[in-house]
């Protein structure tokens, strides 16, 4: 009986008179260049697909980026995990723009479901996350399962988040230092009324938080991602941490962006194919797969302002607003000589694209699934016609392999899903 703020009103976005309905190419409708700024305009599907494979043709894995992908379907994550590793050979493919966590770290850890999380009487340790902020239900779940069913809260977070009025225990650690806290609290030092300052909190502090988990029969980590200002590698360390010091503990992401449980699984993330599975053999219908892992957000970022990087796909996503150091991807995409958008709305990014392909909304415009926070796949079916010629993001995928001389495998949904 309730709906956070992005429930109730992201739909409108959808009916948006911002829609791209068509595809677009910077110069004339011929894609030629001109003299007036090279402005994008409305071209056709066969112009703007032979623009992005020429820009694709010839240029080495290594030097092309694909950012986003959290927004898609289901589907449509295998279709381009599968046309960025097997079709371009690039493994510098990332879905999480430097705001998750290390995706290798994720998907080794014991999964938690919401039922687990607010189990009556359980202990729930909230771990860089605030699900008030980033996942409205839950924090209801959550709220519920301390105020009525008598669960205990730890909130071990960089400030005091939408949890803190219903916490037994609040650790807020010094900056980069999250690792070094969950180690204090895991030591078996800690249950010691001697147990040592750490993390810039008090001895005493860390003993009371120890106690409290170690006594726990039923231990459930919300992890989140963390401090924006932190090294990534503090978060996983945080979180391996805690396995190891807790081993009956089982986790539950509580990453922000919509389908990204599901672009992990896919293999949307360096080092990765899809089913979790790491670099290797490539799956039975895959022609091949890049050798070695490619570069996450920042790092194809950071390669991007040095000039290491010619062509950058963004699926559904916006790095210029979203990515935590909006310098870095300007400076980065300031040097891309190519920038190929799929996009269901122009945004600060894909205003600067060569080419920008117009997607089919996932929440109401495609026939397929999506991943939800505990594993779960969820159905989602079409209700209306996308705008335009706007198409699902796995045929935007499927006709670019064509046009580059590759076969996918699928031509529609359910071959895609077998």
């Amino acid at each position: 009986g309730w709906l956070s703020d992005k429930e109730r009103f992201a739909f409108e976005a959808w009916n948006s008179d911002s829609r791209l309905t068509g595809p677009l190419v910077r110069g004339d409708s011929l894609g030629n260049p001109t003299d007036d700024g090279d402005q994008l305009v409305a071209a056709s599907w066969p112009l703007a697909l032979r623009k992005a494979v020429e820009a694709l043709e010839g240029v080495d894995p290594t030097r092309i980026a694909v950012l986003g992908g959290a927004r898609l379907s289901t589907e449509s994550q295998y279709a381009w995990a599968k046309f960025a590793k097997s079709v371009l050979g690039t493994d510098n493919v990332d879905a999480q723009l430097g705001d998750g966590v290390a995706a290798d770290v994720l998907l080794s850890l014991p999964r938690a479901t919401i039922d687990d999380a607010c189990t009556p009487g359980g202990t729930v340790v909230v771990l860089g996350a605030d699900p008030k902020e980033t996942h409205g239900s839950l924090f209801l779940r959550l709220r519920h399962a301390v105020e009525n069913d008598g669960a205990t809260l730890v909130e071990i977070t960089p400030r005091s988040s939408g949890l803190a009025p219903y916490a037994d225990h609040s650790l807020y650690p010094t900056p980069g230092e999250l690792g070094t806290l969950i180690d204090a609290v895991g030591s078996p030092v800690a249950d010691s009324v001697d147990t040592p300052d750490a993390a810039g909190l008090a001895g005493p502090t860390i003993h009371a938080v120890a106690q409290a988990l170690h006594s726990a029969d039923r231990l459930t980590v919300v992890l989140g991602a963390g401090s924006l200002g932190d090294d990534p590698s503090v978060m996983a360390h945080a979180a391996l941490g805690f396995a190891q010091h807790f081993p009956k503990a089982t986790f539950l992401p509580a990453l922000h962006r919509g389908n990204v449980m599901g672009a992990l699984d896919m293999g949307l993330a360096p080092g990765l194919l899809p089913g979790r599975t790491p670099l290797g053999d490539p799956p039975g219908s895959w022609s091949a797969v890049p050798d070695a892992p490619g570069l996450d957000a920042e790092a194809m970022l950071r390669a991007a302002s040095e000039g290491d990087i010619d062509v950058a796909i963004l699926l559904g996503c916006d790095p210029l607003t979203d990515f935590p150091d909006a310098t870095l991807a300007e400076r980065g995409f300031n040097r891309v000589e190519h920038l190929i958008a799929v996009e269901c709305v122009l945004n600060f990014t894909s205003t600067g694209a060569d080419i920008v392909l117009p997607a089919a909304a996932t929440a109401s415009e495609v026939d397929g699934t999506f991943t939800n926070i505990e594993g779960r796949l969820s159905p989602l079916t079409r209700k209306v016609t996308a705008p335009g010629t706007a198409r699902p993001d796995w045929m935007i995928a499927v006709e670019l392999a064509g046009q580059l001389g590759s076969d996918l495998g699928f031509i529609d949904i359910d071959e895609l899903w077998d």
